[in-house]
């Protein structure tokens, strides 16, 4: 899947096939370093059927400096369990970059289809085969092939995948393959330590690349989750992407 919702990881795409859940809303509200940039989200997801789900979300990313103009990011989307192992889904997402100075508008459709392919009580893997559609500002292809898994032992886990991308509009081509790494270990009820990292190989070169498992997550990267309540997590993390990085996100759920 897109990168983007790569941090919908394995074992929460277990759960919602064995048993879609009532509507939830969650979002967040992340300052990133050292450009200083300000992110906020929401997302709003909601099982209509016992077989349907639909979600909506928005994000809006607000940088200090000029040279960073502001973008913001408007998704929908529906996803339907054929059994107990696949589920096809589409989202549509409208990105509009360059805010207040360009204004660039990029239409994207992305429809899926995900197999669970081995699970069990602490082990999961997913396949998901993606067809991301760019209509705007110009049309292309570009399948990609996603092998995504998490194990679960204890107060210890990891998440893991690799993604391969193609373009088949309007050329035919390799672009890159991806792959990720991503442990934690919940040290108490309120408090995780986490680290992971995420390599590329693209344009016939190797290295780290960002935003795979998740948009808080670059490059090689460790940090801390403390929930201050059932509803709210305060996350920091720190990295190198070619220079070092940091972020701070207070995550909420209703």
């Amino acid at each position: 899947m897109n990168k983007f919702f790569k941090s919908l990881v394995v074992l929460a795409a277990l759960t919602m096939f064995s048993s879609p859940a009532a509507a939830q809303l969650n979002g967040f509200v992340s300052l990133d370093g050292p450009a200083f940039g300000v992110r906020v989200g929401l997302n709003y997801a909601a099982a209509i059927n016992p077989s349907t789900t639909l979600t909506f979300g928005v994000r809006y990313n607000f940088f200090i400096s000029p040279s960073s103009p502001s973008s913001a990011k408007v998704f929908g989307g529906a996803e339907l369990l054929l059994s107990d192992k696949l589920a096809v889904g589409a989202q549509v997402i409208i990105d509009i970059d360059s805010i207040g100075l360009g204004n660039t508008v990029g239409l994207t459709l992305r429809p899926y289809v995900s197999l669970i392919l081995v699970t069990s009580s602490n082990f999961g893997l997913v396949g998901t085969l993606t067809l991301n559609t760019p209509i705007l500002p110009s049309f292309g292809l570009q399948p990609a092939l996603a092998i995504d898994g998490s194990y679960l032992t204890g107060a210890l886990r990891a998440d893991f995948g690799a993604e391969a991308n193609f373009t088949v509009v309007p050329y035919f081509g390799f672009d890159s393959v991806i792959a990720y790494l991503h442990g934690s270990y919940q040290l108490s009820d309120s408090l995780g330590l986490f680290a992971g990292t995420a390599f590329a190989f693209a344009g016939g070169s190797f290295g780290l690349t960002n935003n795979v498992y998740g948009q808080d997550y670059d490059g090689i990267y460790a940090g801390l989750n403390f929930a201050l309540s059932n509803a709210i997590t305060v996350r920091a993390v720190g990295g190198y992407f070619g220079r070092a990085n940091f972020t701070l996100t207070t995550a909420f759920r209703l």
